[in-house]
């Protein structure tokens, strides 16, 4: 059975997540609502908080190409 993580480890995930979105905006970078629509947004730094209790990278940073650029690799 797969255990979700206690609420006192949620709270320290997200408050680790909030620093490094702050972070990364500071440095320049775009940055990404998580799960936000590709439609709707550019690309940017997405940062994810898991929420299972026994995972590997509790807070990630994932890249998501901008729209424009993934259409144009397939095309």
């Amino acid at each position: 059975m797969t255990e979700l993580a206690a609420h006192d480890v949620m709270i320290r995930r997200e408050d680790l997540a909030g620093y490094v979105w702050d972070a990364l905006a500071a440095a320049g970078l775009p940055v990404v609502a998580p799960n936000m629509s590709s439609r709707l947004v550019g690309g940017g730094a997405e940062v994810r908080v898991d929420k299972l209790a026994d995972c590997y990278a509790p807070v990630r940073v994932d890249w998501r190409a901008d729209r424009v650029v993934m259409q144009a690799g397939a095309a």
